[in-house]
């Protein structure tokens, strides 16, 4: 009986889970070209057993009525361990694209997003954030040839 449990045990994955909570930016939050936005995330621990893993940023871009998705690394390899206690919280800047960008991707025809995706776990886990861009052209390139 005991030499089944330890084979059953060699044979059974390790499953671990934590929840990656994004506190900033928030959904649908207004965000402008080229400048600085602050990224706060909090990992929670769901289980004792964790391996080391990490995070990738995207920014994501679809075109309206399409489903064509574009996207450009915004960091990779973001530390996901709740290292002390069960919750650890970790944060970073992000600056946003040029107006040129926008000039070629308007935030009049494409839907804009930062997907956030632990390595290492499910696809429940991926967390995304819409972002709105809708003022970047009126308001921050108006008249700027970048």
């Amino acid at each position: 009986m005991l030499s089944l449990c330890i084979l059953l045990l060699c044979f059974v994955p390790l499953a671990w889970q934590q929840k990656i909570l994004v506190q900033h930016p928030s959904p649908n939050e207004k965000v402008i070209a080229n400048s600085v936005v602050p990224v706060e995330y909090h990992v929670q621990r769901l289980d004792h057993f964790q391996p080391s893993s990490s995070i990738s940023v995207v920014l994501q871009w679809q075109h309206l009525g399409s489903d064509q998705t574009l996207h450009a690394n915004v960091h990779h390899g973001l530390t996901a361990r709740a290292h002390r206690a069960l919750e650890d919280l970790y944060f970073y800047h992000w600056r946003t694209p040029h107006c040129h960008f926008f000039l070629r991707y308007p935030p009049t025809q494409f839907n804009f997003s930062m997907v956030f995706t632990p390595a290492n776990t499910t696809e429940a886990s991926i967390v995304d954030i819409p972002l709105d861009f809708s003022s970047v052209v009126a308001n921050t390139c108006h008249g700027q040839h970048h």
